[in-house]
């Protein structure tokens, strides 16, 4: 209640553009969402179980690895082009995603490589590329059967 009441006399006051809630609590979705509706930039913190409606309410949501937890990255047979990273499987959420970005970003057959990041992280904002790949381009890179990546790495286009 504490936190409730110090968010919304903070907002009142505007003394911030950014808000950490950190708990994997739905309780703090109204929170969330009334000051993210009023302009502050919500970043929520928060374990595995984090109700999915409480990750949604934050522009960012950041995933706590307890020791107990396994994220699962199962890796395919497949080498980078670099060699240091493998194929790993994403989520059929984030390809289904990509498609979306494209159909609504799409410019001359292309989307930019930073949008369709953006609207991944607006719709999905627990996704962590980390998890999966150092660059975003690589994703793309990895897919071929789904993706065709521009050679400056800025765009691609679905297939």
């Amino acid at each position: 209640m504490a936190l409730t009441i110090d968010a919304l006399d903070l907002l009142y006051q505007s003394s911030y553009d950014a808000l950490a809630i950190v708990s994997s609590d739905c309780d703090f979705t109204p929170v969330s969402l009334y000051v993210r509706e009023h302009g502050v930039y919500v970043i929520g913190i928060g374990e595995k179980k984090t109700p999915e409606a409480f990750k949604k309410s934050c522009n960012e949501f950041i995933l706590l690895k307890t020791a107990d937890s396994k994220i699962d990255n199962t890796l395919q047979n497949k080498p980078s082009q670099s060699g240091s990273e493998k194929r790993k499987k994403i989520p059929e959420s984030i390809h289904k995603l990509l498609k979306e970005a494209f159909e609504t970003h799409k410019k001359e057959g292309w989307v930019a490589l930073s949008r369709a990041s953006s609207y991944i992280k607006n719709k999905q904002p627990d996704f962590s590329l980390k998890e999966y790949y150092s660059k975003f381009y690589k994703l793309i890179q990895y897919f071929p059967e789904k993706y065709k990546l521009e050679k400056s790495h800025t765009k691609y286009q679905c297939k």
